[in-house]
């Protein structure tokens, strides 16, 4: 994380930090585009069910309001992705200059210990994991703050009984988050080293198909790949299947605790 915001600090600051500002701007326009359902139902919508000719500007104003917010978000979200886009593409591209004149001064022993597959992996698949965590990584932990402080800043001053019922549940999914992660985390670490084998030893077997025809060695090249290619199998399932289950288990605990709410809500 650290060099990725040395590389960013380097050539991308003003880019950067111009994504961070529209991050904010979105963030903040779905929290207030949320609160203002509450003044709309109560003052704009209640008092005038039952009424024959109620006056509508007010509640067209605010509906105004709820246009400006939305337009200002979406104009946000996009500005975002545009600057957020260009960082990241920009920052692999550094990288992977960086790398190569780095390796061009190596001594031959380097490439001796290692593969052609295993040193391409470096440019290919290990690089392009950064990719997410630029991109996605830090935009959402950005939005996740700010959209949780003022959610319970506005849930609070709604109701605190609700908003501590919000809290307790809060913290289940918290825990079950960073269990999976945290096993997810290993997982993945054993996928990239085993991407890295099977790079490795196709790219050894293809360049030395004449030596594996002239000693009869494909049904032993083949057995091999086979035993690679299962443990890639098994590390992509594993790692696949722990970060898979997320969002399923946050979304169903996410439903238990609306159905929470809303009886409790319902009985105050």
């Amino acid at each position: 994380i650290r060099n990725c915001f040395a590389y960013i600090g380097k050539h991308y600051r003003l880019a950067f930090i111009a994504a961070i500002i529209f991050i904010i701007l979105s963030s903040l326009t779905g929290v207030v585009s949320s609160y203002l359902f509450t003044p709309i139902i109560n003052n704009y919508i209640v008092p005038y069910i039952g009424q024959e000719n109620p006056d509508l500007s007010g509640f067209v104003r605010m509906l105004g309001v709820m246009i400006a917010v939305y337009a200002s978000g979406l104009l946000s979200s996009f500005a975002f992705s545009k600057l957020i886009s260009i960082v990241s593409t920009g920052v692999l591209n550094e990288m992977r200059q960086d790398l190569f004149r780095v390796m061009e001064k190596l001594p031959v022993r380097f490439f001796d210990t290692r593969t052609h597959g295993e040193v391409m992996n470096y440019y290919t698949n290990d690089i392009d994991t950064i990719r997410p965590m630029i991109a996605d990584g830090f935009p959402t932990l950005i939005t996740t703050m700010i959209t949780i402080v003022g959610c319970f800043i506005f849930m609070f001053s709604l109701n605190v009984r609700l908003s501590l019922i919000m809290v307790v549940v809060l913290i289940v999914m918290f825990f079950a988050t960073y269990f999976l992660a945290s096993g997810s985390r290993k997982t993945f670490a054993g996928l990239q080293k085993q991407v890295s084998n099977i790079n490795g030893y196709t790219q050894e077997m293809f360049s030395g198909q004449k030596v594996i025809k002239v000693f009869n060695h494909e049904q032993a090249a083949k057995e091999r790949f086979d035993e690679l290619n299962e443990e890639l199998c098994h590390n992509a399932y594993t790692a696949g299947r722990l970060s898979n289950m997320m969002g399923p288990v946050n979304n169903n605990l996410g439903y238990v605790q609306y159905s929470i709410l809303a009886i409790i809500g319902g009985l105050l």
